[in-house]
């Protein structure tokens, strides 16, 4: 998109929501997308929903967006995205869901879905997220649990095949 063209119509763009003339919503689940994770996508500022669900997009998702937040905040010191829900479900995405937690520009993000991708990590805990989903990562990690004292280490390895 051209941020500096008239935009007064963007509503009647396929996979925009548009509430008085601010993109508020993006699905282009399905939409055979390639490459990595659209950085570009965090700019809209209105933005509520993201929905790139079944796509074929990679990359360590929690470090790109924390790095385009990074580049927003030194722009707009105070910034608050209003992203409520992020649907990235059935991509290649890797990294530590976890990461998020720290970033208090995404205070509003209440929905994280992220099933079918390859996050090999949850710490800390996102305290805000009343809504996650993890289901069916595909990760090759070794994870050290603690029962009671007991030190147990599990070797985990899930692969998932997706048929299309």
């Amino acid at each position: 998109w051209d941020m500096s063209a008239d935009l007064e119509n963007i509503g009647y763009l396929n996979g925009v929501d548009e509430y008085r003339g601010h993109v508020v919503g993006i699905n282009l689940s399905k939409k055979k997308l390639e490459g990595d994770f659209p950085e570009e996508i965090l700019d809209f500022p209105y933005l509520e929903t993201i929905n790139l669900r079944e796509n074929n997009l990679s990359g360590d998702l929690p470090t790109i967006i924390k790095e385009k937040i990074t580049e927003i905040s030194t722009e707009y010191p105070d910034s608050i995205l209003r992203i409520k829900s992020i649907d990235v479900a059935g991509n290649h995405l890797t990294g530590n869901v976890g990461k998020l937690a720290s970033l208090s520009q995404l205070a509003n993000l209440d929905t994280f879905i992220g099933d079918n991708n390859m996050f090999d990590e949850l710490t800390p805990e996102l305290p805000y997220i009343t809504s996650l989903s993890l289901k069916e990562q595909e990760i090759d990690k070794e994870i050290e649990i603690d029962f009671n004292n007991t030190e147990v280490a599990l070797c985990l390895l899930f692969i998932f095949v997706l048929f299309i």
